[in-house]
């Protein structure tokens, strides 16, 4: 094993990547709660919401940062990706662990009046019907949460353990046939997935292969490019996946098409 893989070696590089960003929101997968609060002193200026996939909040967890200057936190809550979302710990289906998303309702500081909606998830890398099921779950919910708050922008980030092919990825992109009732007709922010290249290497680098990690907006807020970081800092990789990055572009709801006239 390579020690330099570990993440006392790499906490400062993934910091590092998340602040020449300077995303206003943040996405994480596998993240335990001695990790995040590395990132958590290392980013002072962003908040964090979610807790761990295991009973009592213990294990990984799919936590959402948000940077305190450009977004406010309303409200924020957290689902198992089973058969008894509300269960803490609960593992559903076909799935070898529990699986999570966190939800965070957040405010535009510098749009009044304006809040969007929020998602992080990981999708098992066992469970076929695991990883389709638990994409209708969210769905589910991001249709119930517009029922609830009222209509607001949606972004869904996560490590989906899929292909662009998959019918999970299809399904969320509404063009997934295999299964009744309503797809999910969000926006993959790469334009064309097939052409992204791998965001999971193992530490080793390369692009060979298809992306499994994507960026999803909908009602409103489209994305206008993505993007996969294979950069290096400090010398280190600061994942075994690539961080996938987006631009999203605020817009009517009543918009069709997933790409903003230019």
């Amino acid at each position: 094993m390579d020690l330099h893989r570990s993440w006392i070696f790499r906490r400062e590089s993934a910091a590092l990547t998340i602040s020449l960003q300077k995303p206003w929101l943040v996405g994480t997968q596998e993240g335990t709660a001695c990790m995040l609060r590395d990132l958590d002193r290392l980013l002072p200026e962003y908040g964090r919401v979610g807790t761990g996939r295991g009973p009592g909040g213990k294990g990984e967890h799919n936590a959402i940062y948000f940077h305190s200057k450009k977004l406010k936190l309303i409200d924020w809550g957290q689902l198992w990706l089973s058969e008894t979302p509300e269960q803490p710990g609960s593992i559903g289906w076909d799935a070898r662990f529990p699986r999570i998303c966190t939800w965070a309702r957040m405010s535009l500081l510098q749009e009044q009046g304006t809040a969007i909606m929020v998602y992080n998830t990981h999708l098992d890398h066992v469970g076929q019907e695991a990883r389709i099921r638990g994409v209708q779950l969210i769905w589910q919910i991001i249709q119930q949460h517009q029922e609830q708050f009222g209509p607001s922008p949606v972004l869904l980030s996560g490590d989906f353990n899929a292909g662009p092919g998959h019918p999970a990825i299809r399904f969320l992109s509404g063009d997934e046939e295999e299964h009744d009732g309503p797809q999910a007709p969000l926006c993959n922010a790469f334009a064309d997935p097939r052409h992204a290249g791998s965001t999971f290497h193992g530490f080793l680098g390369g692009k060979k292969g298809e992306p499994i990690d994507f960026l999803f907006g909908g009602f409103g807020l489209m994305p206008e490019h993505g993007d996969v970081i294979r950069s290096k800092y400090g010398g280190q990789f600061p994942s075994d996946h690539y961080p996938v990055t987006a631009v999203f572009k605020l817009r009517s709801a009543n918009r069709q098409g997933c790409r903003p006239n230019r």
